[in-house]
């Protein structure tokens, strides 16, 4: 686990927020941009040790492992929860850094928004389908 107050965390969850936004941008100006509200929650998954020192296996049949290499770790992966604004939008989502060009890759499928949206989204909700858990519309009706 991750401490939410992190400076990387937080350069995570404004990553994801330009990605939301530049995504709705993408199809309408109706949505507001998101900012992010707060971080409930971040966590780091890493490789165990007999993963990152597997090498090849020591018997024909499989089962005996070789752990005599050290793996360099290229990429790791992250686990966020945010709340944005405006809205209160609360989502979940994986991201992958990669280490060596300290990027982030992040699939829109790879996002949950896991509170209601209800009519935030109403000036989106027949025309673009896909933004509706992203979109917050600038005029609420």
């Amino acid at each position: 686990m991750l401490s939410p107050k992190h400076e990387f965390t937080r350069r995570i969850a404004d990553y994801f927020v330009t990605f939301l936004n530049d995504y709705n941008v993408k199809f309408t100006t109706a949505c507001e941009p998101l900012a992010v509200g707060s971080i409930l929650w971040a966590g780091k998954l890493i490789p165990n040790k007999s993963l990152r020192s597997f090498k090849t296996n020591r018997d024909l049949d499989g089962f005996i492992p070789d752990l005599t290499d050290q793996m360099d770790i290229k990429f790791e992966t992250y686990q966020l929860k945010v709340e944005t604004l405006p809205g209160r939008g609360i989502f979940e989502f994986s991201i992958v850094y990669h280490v060596e060009t300290e990027a982030f890759k992040l699939k829109v499928g790879d996002i949950s928004r896991i509170n209601e949206y209800g009519k935030q989204a109403s000036c989106i909700y027949d025309t673009f389908q896909d933004l509706r858990k992203f979109c917050y519309c600038k005029q609420q009706s």
